[in-house]
């Protein structure tokens, strides 16, 4: 039958766009045009054409392509139908020097930054006011330049990963005396990274420049599980479908991303890695990654590629938004640089907030306020609303 035809092109065309790097406008256009030069061959009416090729691939456009792991845009005029998500800057602080910000994370009962101005140490904001409340003086904080990291809230603590003068470790802060609650030492010379994973934290440290430590810390604050990687410059750890993945640089200078099996020892590597990949986060279990593609999220074992954004100026940092189930990352506009966030089951991304000239390094977000750093030295306040 003629549906059974256009849906065998379709499908071909959806895998061939996804050989070669095409989106899937690109590839149906393509396949639009061979039908319709069948049907000039075989003189059907152009009228009749129309109405065929409307209801046929309306039907089975979506269809063919969702079944094939290709999101295909929405690309309505301007105002007709409006976001799902809309973000709101309402309110901004300068509290620190340019260049000195590096990690964010809320806690519950304020947002706490990590700065170097003009000494190593973090800073207690408050989120109604966006003034700084508190600080705690420190030998080194994470020194992130995107994406933030190196701090995480777990077991009424704030952790920060670093260094002293006996290499790695995490250092725990109470958040409302203010003060070092805890040390932990850790495997290699500099802490990188931490993440909070239910009753226990996962840790990443560098020896040098090509090899790292992961290590599990439970809730009695003691080491458990490690692993050392080799042959691989650690950027930043993650938490996906229950186990630890760390992403870098492998010595060919090709971003890598690796997932671990701390029980036994075991590394595999992520397959789908997208080319010219930057950073990479995790949402409701899903890998997500920035490159000159777009943002492009996966399932676990690098199936069902969902690209969103693409053909769009994008610039780190990639924040995964727990509360939102969503992404931020940066847009560059003509008006300068801004944020967006979309939901990762869909559903279209809100309209990219500016950011009125400042440069967004990190984001962490708590119900419905975002607060996002920048290089400038400026903390951000936004809004997300759900609009029906």
């Amino acid at each position: 039958m003629p549906n059974d035809t256009l849906k065998t092109s379709i499908k071909t065309a959806a895998t061939c766009a996804q050989a070669h790097g095409l989106s899937s406008r690109e590839a149906l256009a393509g396949t639009l045009a061979r039908v319709a030069a069948r049907a000039r061959r075989r003189r059907v009416s152009s009228a009749a054409f129309a109405g065929v090729l409307s209801v046929t691939v309306l039907g089975l456009l979506a269809w063919t392509l969702r079944d094939f792991g290709v999101e295909v845009e929405s690309h309505t005029p301007a105002g007709a139908i409006a976001a799902s998500l809309q973000v709101t800057l309402v309110n901004s602080a300068h509290i620190a020097t340019e260049g000195s910000l590096s990690s964010i994370v809320t806690t519950d009962d304020g947002v706490w930054v990590s700065s170097t101005d003009p000494t190593p140490r973090l800073l207690k904001i408050d989120p109604d006011t966006l003034e700084v409340v508190g600080e705690v003086s420190l030998t080194s904080v994470p020194s992130f330049v995107s994406g933030g990291g190196g701090l995480a809230y777990f077991d009424g603590l704030v952790w920060v990963a670093g260094l002293d003068s006996t290499g790695a470790n995490l250092i725990g802060i109470d958040p409302k005396a203010q003060t070092v609650a805890q040390r932990i030492s850790l495997p290699g010379y500099i802490g990188l990274d931490v993440v909070a994973d239910g009753d226990s934290m996962l840790a990443l440290t560098s020896d040098g420049a090509f090899a790292a430590h992961v290590v599990r810390i439970g809730a009695d604050h003691q080491l458990g599980d490690a692993m050392q990687l080799r042959d691989l410059q650690p950027r930043g750890l993650l938490l996906a479908e229950g186990s630890p993945w760390v992403w870098g640089l492998d010595r060919g200078d090709v971003t890598t991303l690796v997932r671990l099996n701390l029980g036994s020892g075991t590394a595999v590597t992520f397959p789908s890695t997208p080319q010219n990949a930057t950073e990479f986060t995790s949402v409701q279990n899903r890998i997500v990654v920035l490159s000159s593609g777009g943002v492009t999220s996966f399932a676990p074992d690098g199936t069902d590629a969902r690209t969103r954004l693409p053909g769009r100026e994008l610039r780190p940092p990639l924040s995964g938004d727990q509360t939102n189930a969503g992404v931020w990352v940066a847009v560059e506009s003509p008006s300068g640089r801004g944020l967006t966030l979309f939901p990762i089951s869909g559903g279209a991304a809100s309209q990219p907030v500016s950011l009125a000239g400042l440069t967004p390094i990190a984001t962490a977000s708590s119900a419905d306020t975002t607060w996002a750093l920048s290089f400038e030295g400026v903390i951000v306040e936004l809004k997300v609303e759900e609009l029906s």
